[in-house]
């Protein structure tokens, strides 16, 4: 999962995903794997990659710089935040706040207890995603978000 990540080529994004309304946990998945110097890639360091999310329309990571969370490119670093959803979809902007465009590599939506499997179609940065029931939780990859889109099972 570590090894890519979702972007884009402008400046911002997002990802909605259909849900029952009730309470939720979003665990966001990062990992800087384009500025890490390794072969032709560029150096890495603080300052390289800095952008913003909002979950719900709220500011929930605020010049969020993947390789100073982590502390080195190519480390994981999970963010976990609680969300109430009253409008049947979970909804995460990601906006560019000043350097390069927001990258992430995995999202992971938890409901009230977790269990089953939903089936998402990806393609051309849009993730098709049936309603997830509030007792179910969703895990997209960023190669199923975009580096290989098609027709993904996810527990």
């Amino acid at each position: 999962m570590y090894q890519s990540e979702w972007s884009t080529n402008g400046p911002n994004f997002s990802f909605s995903a259909p849900v029952d309304n009730g309470e939720y946990t979003v665990r966001l998945h990062f990992v800087e794997t384009w500025f890490t110097g390794v072969g032709s890639n560029p150096t890495p360091g603080a300052g390289k990659r800095v952008f913003d999310v909002l979950l719900e329309g709220n500011l929930i990571l605020d010049n969020y710089d993947p390789f100073v969370a982590a502390g080195a490119p190519l480390t994981a670093n999970v963010q976990e935040f609680e969300v109430t959803i009253s409008d049947g979809t979970v909804t995460l902007n990601f906006n560019n706040a000043g350097a390069n465009n927001p990258a992430i590599s995995g999202i992971e939506i938890i409901g009230e207890t977790s269990g089953g499997t939903v089936d998402v179609t990806c393609g051309d940065n849009v993730c098709d995603i049936p309603a997830i029931p509030g007792d179910s939780s969703l895990f997209v990859s960023a190669r199923v978000l975009g580096e290989n889109p098609g027709v993904s099972t996810i527990v």
